[in-house]
């Protein structure tokens, strides 16, 4: 039997600085589940990186610091299992219910399965346009426009 991989959440799994937000929230990419507003950008790092949003209308230092607490708790156990790297920012709008770490977890991972379905999509329809573009017309005519 061999030994169960650690599960940790080293600094170089956070999004730590002002422009890595900026590049995911630039991106246009966002799924919203439940209270948790959820931002990705596809990346070609070894592993997914996570960026909390959480405001003071969420509540009290003790309420944000706690669901913080549970939202990078949720990423270090489902990271491993994403179908594919992302940078991922989490924005948790005002709610009444309190979080559990279960909901985080079920939120999270249907989130960023949306998301990747999302940038699926996206990346297909860019190949077809881009297949479209380099294909010789047909008709024999050109694209370009007469000098004059």
């Amino acid at each position: 039997m061999s030994a169960p991989r650690r599960l940790r959440f080293p600094g170089s799994c956070r999004l730590q600085h002002k422009r890595e937000f900026d590049a995911v929230y630039a991106s246009r990419a966002r799924v919203d589940r439940g209270p948790l507003s959820v931002h990705a950008m596809p990346t070609d790092r070894p592993s997914a990186r996570l960026g909390l949003a959480v405001g003071r209308r969420v509540g009290c230092a003790v309420v944000r610091n706690r669901i913080k607490r549970l939202l990078r708790e949720a990423f270090r156990l489902e990271r491993l299992g994403f179908p594919a790297t992302y940078d991922v920012v989490v924005a948790v709008r005002p709610h009444s219910e309190p979080l559990t770490l279960d909901r985080c977890r079920a939120l999270l991972v249907e989130a960023i399965g949306a998301e990747h379905a999302l940038w699926t999509k996206r990346s297909a329809r860019r190949r077809t346009h881009a297949d479209a573009e380099s294909s010789p017309r047909t008709d024999g005519t050109s694209d370009e426009r007469p000098a004059g």
